[in-house]
């Protein structure tokens, strides 16, 4: 089970530091869809969100159709300092937001 680690990090310019069972979460994958987002301050947490997904489904096109949703229910609520997400919690949350 993967084990998602992360922080804000205001030496990155306040952006969320993630890692992934110890490993560096591969970001930046999304840039056709985040061209709009810089204006409102969100770039980070929607790549964030779409990052997770993607890693942790396997699948662009699912977490294509599912990150705003999960932005609001998880990467929204993220707390400042250190958090911890777990493939299992995110998988259950897909499971009940597609039923």
């Amino acid at each position: 089970m993967k084990v998602y680690n992360g922080t804000l990090d205001p030496d990155k310019g306040n952006r969320f530091v993630v890692t992934v069972d110890g490993k560096p979460l591969k970001r930046g994958m999304f840039e056709d869809l985040l061209v709009d987002c810089s204006k409102f301050g969100i770039r980070d947490a929607f790549d964030l969100s779409l990052s997770i997904l993607t890693d942790c489904l396997g699948s662009a096109d699912a977490a294509r159709s599912l990150y705003k949703a999960f932005f609001w229910e998880f990467t929204f609520r993220l707390p400042l300092g250190p958090w911890e997400l777990t493939e299992s919690e995110i998988k259950m949350w897909v499971k009940d937001y597609l039923t």
